[in-house]
């Protein structure tokens, strides 16, 4: 299973992406989605607590 933190501020490139990501790699699990980089890093330092 591979998981993925999709960062984008915009959500139909942030859709796009998690479709092209789930056919390339059908055991992608999406994590989480960011809209922002200063949220990407408290989701990420939060998820090894």
């Amino acid at each position: 299973m591979v998981n993925v933190l999709v960062v984008e501020d915009n959500f139909y490139y942030s859709k796009s992406l998690i479709n092209v990501l789930s056919d390339a790699n059908p055991k992608m699990r999406l994590y989480k989605i960011s809209t922002n980089g200063k949220e990407a890093i408290d989701i990420i330092e939060n998820s090894k607590k």
